[in-house]
Order: structure tokens, then C-alpha cells, then sequence
């Protein structure tokens, strides 16, 4: 939907999870843990899509946002 090349329209919300995935997979591999992912609104989203799916398996998850519906 943009000219810019890596922002835009997605076909489906999964390719996001396994976009995920494969940034996990390569940092995972390159970077000594523990490994935590904070993810914030949709990113939270995506971030639990992927832990269902099992494509990260990270020692701790940080999620924040408005979706999450928590109260102070």
C-alpha cells in the first residue's frame, strides 16, 4: 500500500508470526541469552501468536497495552 518496501499491506496475519520467528531463530542463534521479548499493543498480539505456535521460546515476555484490557 506504500512504495516503501518493508512497510505496508499484509496478506495475512501469520506471515507477522513467522516474520517473528525468523528474526528469533537467527537471534537466538547469533546472541547468548537469557532471551526476553517485550511487546507492546498489536505487537503483543503477534508475540503471543508466535509462543502459541511455538516459533520463540523466549526465558521471559513482557507484554503492555490497551488490548490486554489490565487495570491498575
Amino acid at each position: 500500500m506504500t512504495e516503501d518496501g518493508v512497510t505496508g499491506h499484509i496478506g495475512n496475519f501469520h506471515e507477522w508470526i513467522e516474520d517473528l520467528g525468523s528474526f528469533w531463530a537467527e537471534w537466538t542463534a547469533a546472541m547468548p541469552g537469557p532471551h526476553v521479548v517485550v511487546a507492546h499493543s498489536m505487537g503483543g498480539q503477534i508475540l503471543l501468536g508466535a509462543l502459541e505456535a511455538g516459533r520463540v521460546s523466549p526465558e521471559a515476555a513482557v507484554f503492555t497495552g490497551p488490548m490486554f484490557g489490565l487495570k491498575p
